[in-house]
């Protein structure tokens, strides 16, 4: 509370149901929503947090969010060098010197920051963006990587309406299975696929006649 920043030095993932308050947490914070903290032995605290949140992590995290509202607020900054072997432990005395130097080049980058109004995602990161998405939501990966919105590019005799619903999870089964997902039950799919805008018409009764708008395999 009160603080601008809250650095996340060795992040873990954890398979624990708490993953989900986690996603819920850094979404709240990073939306500016009001909220309400129990601190320990004091009263509620209840407001907006203003914090700025970096997580530093070897592992990506596997945060599920079919939206991907969580990923598309990241700025990644990947890091592919390692030190391990040739660590250097006198780093502190080397750096000491240097630290009028590291204040006026921090001071020029936040010139620049202030010039532009907003960061700007490295392109070095797309590698590690993309693969958030995919761990984020495998519907989402499977969207992108075998569906298509223009029936021109649609599997020969598509209905230019969309795809049947039954059809569509079938595809996504097959593409599981052969991905190493674990795939999901029919109702989690479909509010995955609506949460990525596209949505479900009716023209008849059963499972047949169920389709997602505008969402076509592709050939």
């Amino acid at each position: 509370i009160g603080k601008s920043a809250a650095f996340f030095p060795d992040v873990r993932h954890s398979d624990k149901s708490d993953s989900s308050r986690m996603i819920e947490t850094l979404l709240s914070v990073s939306g500016n929503d009001r909220l309400s903290v129990n601190r320990k032995s004091l009263s509620f605290w209840h407001g907006r947090i203003g914090t700025r949140i970096t997580l530093a992590t070897n592992a990506l995290p596997d945060m599920k969010d079919a939206s991907d509202a969580l990923v598309s607020r990241m700025m990644v900054l990947d890091m592919p060098a390692s030190f391990f072997g040739r660590e250097d432990i006198t780093l502190g005395d080397t750096l000491m010197p240097e630290l009028p130097g590291i204040l006026l080049w921090a001071i020029e980058g936040w010139k620049a920051l202030q010039a532009k109004g907003h960061f700007v995602q490295p392109t070095s990161s797309k590698v590690v963006i993309d693969a958030l998405n995919d761990l984020s939501s495998p519907v989402g990966a499977w969207l992108s990587q075998c569906c298509t919105t223009a029936i021109s590019d649609a599997k020969t005799g598509s209905d230019a309406r969309g795809v049947v619903c039954i059809d569509a999870f079938q595809a996504y089964r097959q593409w599981c299975g052969s991905t190493g997902h674990r795939d999901e039950s029919l109702t989690r799919f479909g509010a995955d696929v609506k949460a990525r805008g596209f949505d479900l018409i009716r023209d008849g009764e059963g499972d047949r006649k169920r389709r997602y708008a505008k969402l076509y395999l592709r050939a």
